[in-house]
């Protein structure tokens, strides 16, 4: 476990609990009504800017706002506010049944609806549509125990069975012959890219991360008693709440992703959420905001030219002694190769020990191309 600190860069968002963010945009609640801030401190009450609201969710340049007085016309409607107008640009008509609060992401909203049968409802604004209704989003006898989460694609919720196991669960709409599928037991489920994070009940209660594109599991083992909740997703990050009851004093942690360290942010603070490394969290009746280290990518130099007779071969490229990265072990890294122009006179390979051997398609060719090579963290590259 390392630590570092981040005061020097970050700073209060205002006077509020729950914050939330996207790109240069936060919401906060001031009691009960949600405060749109942006990055130089000015705010809107979207209580007033859309009527009246006492929730909001935000994506981009739309926050998706909910009001749950029953008694108010704006229980059956979802407002979207668009940012860069000022303006409410669409609303959903989504009835006047029993619902949880909704999700934003790109131009889809989605929500749980329990009138009637429960379902799970994702339509489409900008299009005008319901895109999609999930059918029997519990198994017989299970309930709900938190809101859903949707990134793309991707909408994950969890919900609890009869026998009192938690279970996490996602769905997605870019491989709907899939149909649900389950994750693994836990709650509270958070997704963003690649990656849905989630908290996993237990003795010890630990951060578990499923990788969406191969199918696999990571996570936390620890075994000191403490608690972790409210987890969410950044680009490289996960992030959760660590606090133990005896002293209810939470701190935030997270887990560097391309590093594989957990890693103590050094702050104290409650409920936070994160966008690319902008964090943001709670603390005493204010939020903040702090930006985390991002991740560094492959630092790919020197491959020297070579040049040969005709008939004559080149030397292999070890590769690994052409690459840096902090964050990453050189066997870790996955590479490649471009050849420019057209068409292209060589045969080249990288094999398994990334060592890259060039031949001549021809033997009797004379000429020059130049070969690009690329190193690849997962989530950041080099080239040279």
């Amino acid at each position: 476990i390392m630590f570092f600190h981040t005061s020097a860069y970050a700073g209060l968002i205002g006077n509020g609990t729950s914050p939330d963010i996207s790109g240069n945009y936060y919401i906060i609640y001031s009691g009960t009504s949600p405060l749109l801030y942006n990055s130089g401190g000015t705010y809107v009450w979207l209580d007033s800017a859309v009527g009246h609201a006492d929730y909001a969710d935000i994506s981009g340049d739309y926050v998706v706002t909910d009001y749950s007085a029953i008694t108010e016309p704006y229980r059956s409607n979802f407002q979207i506010y668009r940012i860069s107008s000022g303006t409410v640009a669409y609303t959903i008509n989504h009835g006047t049944g029993n619902h949880q609060r909704p999700i934003i992401s790109g131009n889809r909203v989605a929500w749980i609806d329990y009138t009637g049968v429960t379902t799970i409802k994702i339509y489409n604004f900008a299009s005008g549509y319901l895109e999609k209704t999930i059918d029997n989003p519990y198994p017989a006898g299970a309930t709900g125990n938190s809101n859903i989460d949707i990134y793309g694609n991707i909408i994950t919720w969890s919900y609890i069975e009869s026998g009192g196991i938690k279970k996490v669960v996602y769905y997605d709409l870019s491989n709907q012959a899939q149909g649900i599928k389950y994750i693994a037991g836990g709650e509270k489920p958070r997704v963003k890219g690649n990656i849905i994070a989630f908290e996993s009940p237990g003795i010890y209660p630990n951060i578990t991360w499923y990788y969406i594109s191969v199918g696999t599991l990571d996570g936390t083992n620890f075994t000191d008693g403490k608690n972790r909740r409210n987890v969410a997703v950044g680009y490289d990050k996960v992030v959760w709440e660590d606090y133990r009851w005896s002293d209810i004093t939470p701190y935030i942690y997270y887990y560097d992703l391309p590093g594989h360290n957990v890693v103590s942010a050094q702050i104290i603070g409650g409920t936070p959420n994160i966008d690319n490394n902008r964090l943001v969290y709670y603390d005493n009746g204010k939020s903040y905001w702090a930006d985390l280290p991002g991740n560094a990518a492959p630092i790919v130099t020197d491959i020297l030219n070579q040049t040969i007779s005709e008939g004559g071969s080149f030397a292999t490229i070890a590769l690994d002694n052409y690459v840096s990265d902090a964050n990453n072990a050189d066997s870790t890294l996955m590479w490649n190769y471009d050849i420019y122009g057209a068409p292209n006179y060589f045969n080249v390979s990288i094999s398994a020990g990334r060592v890259a051997t060039i031949t001549p398609k021809n033997a009797e060719w004379g000429g020059s191309e130049t070969i690009t090579f690329t190193a690849n963290d997962g989530w950041a590259s080099g080239s040279d």
